[in-house]
């Protein structure tokens, strides 16, 4: 029997995985637009969120929260981010230390993923046993006549890509990054083996990278760039993550 992650597996996993809105007014009434994805992990009694640096840089830090029960709640905490002038010598990745209040009203809806289900040192394979789950801005719609928002996460099963000359042709440092095949109209469906049309990813920045064996989950990367000539999505390695973390 192949060893695939179950729908019930992925709902799961959603409970770890947070959409982040920007706020692009200051006035009343407040507007926000769907802009990337955040992994919610907690590490020695601390509770941080997990993205892309880019999310983070050239914002400001109040800008970005996340969405429920029709309020924006920024995303209050001390934040960290790695900011490089080349593409190959950035981790792009960004840590926030959330504070309690913050991490209060994020437990209503979501989960912490423990120090024991971060898979560090994870040794890159071609089989096809790894899953990403993020929110594409496609998936989110504005229902006007509500004033509420309609959410979507997409989540899909792919492999990794361990040819050096795919890491030369796209810049990616083997260092820092893991990658993994994003050709859209070939992704499999979870659990089975047919293929879906996929969403362009932006607003997937930040999501996590979850390798699947002997029926367990577990975190070895977040999603920071999308190559869409070459058809690959690049992952910043949790062990750089986790070396940000160590230093709060």
């Amino acid at each position: 029997m192949e060893d695939t992650l179950q729908m019930e597996d992925c709902s799961l996993i959603s409970k770890y995985v947070v959409q982040l809105f920007k706020q692009t007014t200051l006035d009343e009434p407040i507007d926000i637009i769907p802009y990337a994805t955040g992994v919610l992990v907690t590490i020695d009694y601390k509770h941080y969120l997990l993205t892309a640096g880019h999310v983070y840089d050239g914002n400001e830090n109040d800008n970005i929260g996340f969405f429920r029960d029709n309020f924006f709640y920024p995303l209050h905490g001390e934040i960290k981010y790695t900011k490089a002038e080349s593409h190959e010598n950035d981790p792009d990745v960004a840590v926030c230390k959330l504070n309690p209040d913050v991490v209060n009203e994020l437990k209503y809806n979501y989960n912490f993923l423990p120090f024991e289900q971060i898979n560090s040192q994870h040794k890159l394979t071609a089989e096809t046993k790894y899953y990403i789950l993020g929110y594409p801005v496609s998936k989110t719609k504005k229902i006007r006549k509500y004033n509420q928002l309609k959410v979507n996460h997409f989540y899909y099963r792919t492999k990794g890509i361990i040819e050096k000359k795919e890491y030369e042709l796209i810049n990616a440092n083997l260092n820092f990054h893991y990658l993994f095949d994003y050709h859209m109209k070939k992704l499999h469906r979870n659990g089975c083996r047919s293929k879906q049309q996929s969403p362009k990813p932006q607003g997937m920045s930040g999501s996590g990278v979850w390798y699947w064996e002997n029926n367990k989950f577990s975190l070895i990367g977040i999603i920071t760039y999308w190559n869409g000539q070459a058809s690959i999505l690049q992952a910043t390695k949790i062990d750089i993550i986790l070396d940000i973390i160590s230093f709060y």
